[in-house]
């Protein structure tokens, strides 16, 4: 287990094995059953994702860590040399990508749930409507946030 991992789950409520990961509370949100969900990757990098839909940079917040901790280390020394930049700056841009589309995902079941609703003529209320807009504003600020990370 890599040292990423095992950081974030001494900080965790009660974490247990789960397949090839582990599962736990989500500190983001009051969670009454195991709703996070983690794994190691290839490189030792910690995988999350709140099925509440927690942004990655919350639950690691709530556990008084940041983003980088989900990361090993880069190697001990005065400077990394120019594949270990690039290939830094590649594990970042993906993660940061990962972490858009995780948060993506919730806003789209939103906008999915509302269609369904359009399509059998149910109509939405003014509040369902509402709801779509701000998961419609959600999508976009990420879709800016992954072209930025992407640059």
């Amino acid at each position: 287990m890599s040292a990423p991992l095992e950081r974030l789950l001494d900080r965790l409520d009660r974490p247990r094995r789960a397949g090839a990961g582990w599962v736990a509370r989500c500190p983001a949100h009051q969670d009454a059953t195991a709703s996070l969900s983690l794994a190691e990757g290839d490189n030792g990098a910690v995988l999350l994702h709140c099925f509440a839909g927690c942004p990655a940079a919350d639950v690691v917040g709530a556990v008084g860590l940041g983003l980088a901790d989900l990361f090993e280390r880069p190697p001990a020394g005065p400077h990394l040399t120019a594949s270990q930049c690039r290939a830094l700056g590649r594990a970042t841009r993906i993660a940061r990508q990962w972490a858009a589309l995780g948060a993506a995902l919730p806003e789209l079941a939103v906008i999915e749930v509302a269609a369904g609703m359009v399509v059998m003529r149910r109509g939405l209320r003014p509040a369902d409507h509402a709801r779509v807009v701000q998961a419609h504003g959600c999508i976009h600020r990420l879709r800016h946030d992954v072209r930025a990370a992407i640059a």
